[in-house]
């Protein structure tokens, strides 16, 4: 289970922080659970939100998938448009998350930019036409019950 106080915090260490997402507030962003559809996946997951604590949590489980003998996928997803963050282009994307799983190795950050459909131009992952401006980093989240911030 990966929970996510923020799921994409400030942008900081430039010279102005931006908060693109959070969960509280007047207008939290809309986050929903994606699994993977395609050639037979079997993964499953949910995403909810702790009302009480304002924070997300996905929580699934990533099973192989038989067609390809290799894992699938859960996701946590959302189109909502974000605050312009390019004032913080020198900075890190900061996330204060805790994980029931902290050896787990495959956790990804995703976002696009500048692109008309976000969804398609992760998928394509640049090799197809018009999949160009999804941008994806690896990250780590260290045992322990605490919420704790990772940057990227």
């Amino acid at each position: 289970v990966l929970v996510m106080r923020v799921a994409l915090g400030a942008i900081c260490c430039a010279a102005v922080d931006v908060e693109l997402t959070g969960f509280e507030g007047s207008t939290p962003s809309h986050f929903e659970e994606m699994n993977d559809p395609v050639m037979g996946g079997q993964s499953t997951g949910t995403w909810t939100v702790n009302e009480q604590g304002k924070y997300g949590v996905m929580d699934g489980e990533v099973k192989d998938v038989p067609s390809l003998k290799a894992p699938g996928f859960v996701a946590a997803t959302c189109n909502d448009k974000f605050p312009d963050a390019s004032a913080t282009v020198s900075g890190s994307v900061v996330m204060t998350v805790r994980s029931t799983t902290p050896n787990y190795t495959g956790f990804k950050l995703a976002f696009a930019a500048g692109t008309v459909s976000p969804s398609y131009s992760c998928r394509g992952g640049g090799t197809l036409p018009g999949s160009r401006g999804c941008f994806k980093a690896p990250f780590t989240v260290p045992a322990g019950d605490d919420f704790v911030e990772v940057r990227i």
